[in-house]
């Protein structure tokens, strides 16, 4: 069963007349859509299920586990002494793990936290539900609970400590209590190396903390593989308990756009979906819209086929394009979902470019493989879409190197299709042709439904599938 509107041509013909509006958007004002300065706020955590016990590459929520950082302030140490607790408690009806912070200097104790972590079994997100606060003086006294918040009390709501996918520019509140407590992280850089009185870590991530309440303020962290923050501020990791680093190869980072996604750690499947991408076989969408005054539909089609690619199993994924009704392309595409993150990869195509009979094949262009000639997958879709959010999405060096950067994650679109909010914008880019910019919208639950000026005519309704909103 299809959705189909009857307008199409309605819609078609005004599409001609905001076409070269839309270009001249594009080439005079690339960054029209962009929320600038923007952090994501909302992360879906109704559609959560939570653990208090687990990990991902840079945190580790499992009773016992110790991280101790030390530094000095106007001669004086400075101990920070962080003890996942064999503890949990219930904030805003969800059970959390208590990790306890206890910071002293020169010995007398300034703050003692209680902060309450869960971890989303979908995406491996560990979000962060508040912190109970004791202040003390430089006697060590107590004075207050200053910064103390609870998600559900007032305004607030969880934040994003740490994203199951680690990618660069990504941008995401920790806390959200207005007024009270609203850090907020960028990610600017997964290769870092850093020396530390407990040994010398390579492969971190490096994020830069601000918060809208005091706006000069700012705060650089670091975290290793397989260990946790091993740097906040001047303070550096002493000691930890008996875990080791994650094992990863060398990574080189050349650009601003991730191109490592630790798929070492991934299991993959290939049926699934996530909150933007549906990788059901039978699953199919068409899109429309006009090019050079002809009328283009690419026709997409999950497949009930599998193929192995650089042994990985993946799903296969058709698009079919016609020009005037004329095929011009058929591909091939191969899919896999990381059951770690749910985040979508793409590990290739097989194309098929026709001459203009529509009949006969002229070439393979625009074919790669990841395992093939230097060819590694990418990222399609993350599993939680972050605003500012950079990664590859193909990498084939010299042939197909296409990007993504999510711009948006509030969108509203009309479509021949339908109407639909709180949409994905993604910004795609290439670094072997620099002045071309190409936008993409994608719909929660449908997947997309603009690509450039070509926008959704029709879907196949699916039936195990919620369209929710995702409200900011």
């Amino acid at each position: 069963m299809y959705k189909t509107n009857t307008a199409v041509e309605d819609f078609l013909s005004k599409m001609r007349r905001s076409l070269m509006i839309f270009g001249c958007l594009l080439a005079l004002c690339p960054f029209v859509w962009a929320q600038e300065g923007e952090f994501t706020s909302d992360f879906r955590i109704e559609d959560c299920e939570f653990t208090t016990i687990g990990r991902n590459p840079f945190f580790i929520l499992e009773p016992g586990y110790t991280l101790t950082l030390t530094g000095e302030d106007e001669d004086e140490v400075i101990v920070l002494k962080i003890t996942v607790l064999n503890e949990t408690e219930f904030v805003n009806g969800v059970l959390t793990r208590v990790v306890e912070e206890r910071q002293t200097v020169g010995g007398v104790i300034e703050e003692i936290s209680r902060n309450f972590f869960a971890i989303c079994k979908k995406t491996n997100n560990v979000f962060y539900f508040g912190e109970d606060v004791d202040n003390f003086d430089e006697d060590g006294n107590f004075v207050d609970h200053a910064s103390a918040w609870r998600a559900g009390v007032g305004d607030a709501v969880a934040g994003v400590f740490m994203p199951g996918e680690v990618l660069l520019g990504s941008k995401y509140f920790q806390e959200i209590a207005p007024e009270e407590a609203m850090d907020r992280a960028e990610n600017v850089s997964i290769t870092e190396t850093v020396e530390t009185p407990f040994g010398t870590f390579h492969n971190c991530l490096k994020t830069l903390e601000t918060t809208p309440l005091e706006p000069d303020a700012e705060e650089f962290k670091s975290y290793a593989p397989g260990i946790g923050i091993i740097q906040d501020g001047d303070l550096l990791l002493s000691d930890v308990s008996t875990f080791e680093p994650i094992e990863l190869p060398p990574l080189v980072q050349e650009s601003e756009f991730t191109e490592n996604f630790m798929l070492d750690l991934c299991e993959f499947s290939t049926i699934g979906r996530n909150p933007h991408f549906i990788l059901q076989p039978g699953y199919q969408r068409i899109l429309q819209g006009e090019e050079d005054d002809e009328v283009i539909n690419v026709t997409i089609t999950v497949l009930d086929e599998t193929e192995v690619v650089n042994g990985v199993e993946t799903r296969v994924v058709e698009e079919r394009e016609t020009a005037d009704g004329v095929l011009t392309e058929i591909s091939r595409n191969f899919f896999a979902i990381c059951q770690r993150t749910n985040s979508v990869f793409y590990f290739g195509e097989d194309v098929d470019n026709y001459e203009d009979d529509g009949v006969t094949v002229a070439d393979h262009d625009g074919s790669w493989r990841a395992g093939e000639d230097g060819a590694r997958a990418g990222l399609i879709m993350s599993g939680t879409p972050l605003l500012g959010s950079r990664y590859y999405q193909e990498i084939f060096p010299e042939e197909a190197m296409d990007r993504g950067e999510d711009v948006s994650i509030s969108e509203a679109i009309s479509t021949p299709a339908g109407d639909f909010e709180n949409c994905l914008l993604i910004r795609e880019t290439t670094p072997l042709e620099p002045d071309e910019l190409s936008i993409k919208v994608y719909a929660p639950g449908i997947g997309m439904v603009q690509d450039d000026s070509l926008f959704l005519v029709g879907f196949q309704e699916p039936s195990s599938i919620e369209c929710w909103e995702l409200m900011r």
